[in-house]
C-alpha cells in the first residue's frame, strides 16, 4: 500500500513538474527584459572591467534575444572615459557598434563628462540624446521603470 501511495505522488509530483515547466517556459516567451549595465570606473588594467561590461552586454543579447531585450548602459565618472578611448582602439568600438546594432543605447553623464573636461565630440558616435543630466538620477529612474541593475 505504502509503495503504491508513493509510486502515485512521485507520478502526481512529475506530472505538476512538468506543467509547470511548460507554463513558465510559455510565460517566458515574448517577454522583454530590462536591463541597466552601469559603467563607472577607468575599466582597470588592460580595460578589463569595460571589456566584461561589453562581453556580459552580448552575452545577456545572445541568450534573451535582440527582440526581448531592452538593453541601457549608463556611463558616469570614470566609465565615460570608455567612449573616449573607443575613438582610438577599434577592440572597443567594434563591440560597442556592434550592441548598438542590435539595440543597446549607452548613455553619459553630463556631470562626469563637465568634472572631466570632456565633451561630446571627444566621444566614440554618441548622439546629444544619450547625454544625460546625471548618471545616477538615470540609474535609478530605469530602476523605477522596472530595468534590472548590473554592475559588472
Amino acid at each position: 500500500m505504502q509503495r503504491r501511495a508513493l509510486a502515485a505522488t512521485l507520478a502526481a509530483t512529475a506530472a505538476a513538474g512538468t506543467a509547470a515547466a511548460g507554463t513558465a517556459a510559455a510565460q517566458n516567451a515574448g517577454i522583454t527584459q530590462q536591463v541597466a549595465y552601469h559603467i563607472g570606473d577607468d575599466g582597470g588594467p588592460d580595460r578589463a572591467r569595460w571589456r566584461t561590461a561589453l562581453n556580459n552586454m552580448r552575452n545577456h543579447f545572445e541568450t534573451v534575444g535582440n527582440d526581448n531585450l531592452s538593453c541601457i548602459a549608463v556611463l558616469n565618472s570614470g566609465g565615460v572615459k570608455l567612449l573616449q578611448a573607443a575613438l582610438a582602439d577599434p577592440s572597443l568600438s567594434a563591440p560597442i557598434s556592434a550592441l548598438r546594432a542590435r539595440g543597446a543605447r549607452f548613455l553619459v553623464c553630463a556631470n562626469s563628462l563637465l568634472s572631466q573636461g570632456i565633451v561630446r565630440e571627444q566621444l566614440f558616435e554618441v548622439p546629444s540624446t544619450d547625454i544625460v543630466a546625471s548618471g545616477v538620477v538615470e540609474l535609478t529612474q530605469l530602476q523605477h521603470d522596472g530595468y534590472a541593475y548590473i554592475r559588472p
